[in-house]
């Protein structure tokens, strides 16, 4: 009777084993067939401050040409246009900024500043960065800031002093909401009508592309 039992078991033991073959390498097959997670393509965010895009002609080109490498990768978002009446759509723009991995201020520089549409958009969008519901979810977001001048270089900069000085309260209102803080990319001495301007413009989107691109690069 005994001897039958240990048959039986014995039985049950082999069945079970050959119902279920290999089933450590099943079980190695089928967590290495889970699908790989991709990396996300890095987003921009370019902010275009300035307050009448139809009359310039370097930020027009710039923000063009932006358009035209990153395509799908990119959004822009003109405040001239959406924001006439300067009434900005906080929840809105910080959905944007929520979106994007690399932010850009695209703007002239007015009176050693940012336009007042601008500035209005920065005090009141990012106000939420920093002591409300989007707090600290801006961290790590990248920043550079793209600007031109109507005046020369010179007029900026002194032996002891570059333009960059001027930008140090921007600088310090990303960076406490947890940006990080990219070179800023310049181009100087833009005159209504001159032929130089276009091509100047051009350069200077190239010189904001690599930058970005730099970003694309370290994200691999």
């Amino acid at each position: 009777m005994k001897s039958l039992k240990l048959s039986l078991l014995l039985l049950c033991v082999i069945l079970a084993s050959c119902a279920n073959p290999n089933s450590e390498n099943k079980k190695a097959i089928t967590e290495n067939s889970k699908p790989v997670v991709k990396v996300s393509e890095t987003k921009i965010l370019v902010i275009s401050g300035h307050p009448d895009l139809s009359k310039s002609t370097a930020n027009r080109i710039i923000l063009s040409d932006l358009e035209k490498h990153f395509v799908n990768k990119i959004s822009v978002r003109r405040l001239d246009e959406m924001y006439p009446d300067y009434k900005i759509n906080i929840e809105a723009e910080e959905k944007s900024l929520l979106n994007a991995d690399v932010v850009v201020l695209q703007f002239p520089f007015y009176w050693y500043g940012t336009p007042a549409l601008l500035k209005k958009w920065i005090d009141d969008v990012l106000l939420g960065f920093f002591d409300g519901n989007t707090a600290g979810k801006f961290k790590g977001k990248k920043v550079i800031v793209s600007l031109t001048t109507g005046a020369p270089q010179e007029a900026y900069e002194t032996p002891n002093q570059s333009v960059e000085a001027y930008l140090l309260p921007l600088q310090e209102t990303f960076t406490v909401i947890g940006g990080e803080w990219l070179k800023p990319v310049f181009s100087y001495n833009y005159i209504p009508e001159n032929q130089q301007a276009e091509k100047q413009a051009h350069t200077h989107a190239q010189s904001l592309i690599k930058q970005i691109e730099k970003i694309f690069q370290e994200n691999k």
